[in-house]
């Protein structure tokens, strides 16, 4: 008899009448339990959180369409565009996204230093519409005034303008002359070439 086979006959002897307790299988059967049931509220919460997070971002980065914003004018497009208070007309007209700029208010030479913007939205009426940019005050064929500061205007199906000149900008002009102001920028928006 070898010392392996001595060892092994000795721990049958010494667990021989040894029986687990029905409460002892019980217990951790319900403590494995408790641990899965921790873990699987654990991932639910972590599931919930993720979602309750990620769905709005998400949507947020991805409803309507895209929007063509820039600071520095170019040839092809610019979308920050000055306006001061004294209208002028604009003798070299700024394209944005395929739509001329034709009238920008006087002393407009440099983009985004006289607090004008202009967004075209590719998807025409679409996106103001949802907005409820086209709810304001008609002021002209496809074209409404909103919130005092702002005018839409949709040229065809793939263009909608947008038009806002800054609150700091807007504070400096009477209501007549801001609204006069804003609807000469949306006539003198044309479809380019």
């Amino acid at each position: 008899m070898n010392t392996e086979h001595a060892l092994k006959e000795a721990m049958a002897q010494h667990v021989a009448n040894v029986h687990a307790s029905p409460m002892m299988g019980r217990s951790v059967r319900r403590r494995s339990r408790r641990a899965t049931i921790r873990l699987r509220t654990a991932g639910a919460a972590l599931v919930t959180a993720t979602a309750a997070v990620a769905v709005p971002v998400t949507m947020s980065l991805t409803s309507g369409p895209p929007v063509s914003v820039a600071a520095t004018p170019t040839p092809e497009a610019t979308d920050i565009l000055p306006a001061p208070v004294t209208p002028e007309p604009v003798t070299t007209p700024f394209v944005v996204e395929g739509v001329s700029v034709g009238y920008l208010p006087q002393g407009c030479d440099t983009p985004g230093e006289c607090g004008v913007w202009v967004g075209v939205y590719k998807d025409g009426a679409t996106t103001l519409d949802q907005d409820g940019r086209l709810d304001g005050k008609k002021v002209a064929e496809n074209t409404y005034l909103n919130d005092g500061n702002m005018i839409a205007r949709v040229l065809d199906d793939t263009h909608g303008v947008l038009v806002v000149l800054e609150p700091s900008v807007a504070e400096k002009l009477d209501a007549a002359t801001l609204e006069a102001e804003l609807i000469k920028v949306a006539e003198g928006l044309t479809l380019a070439g």
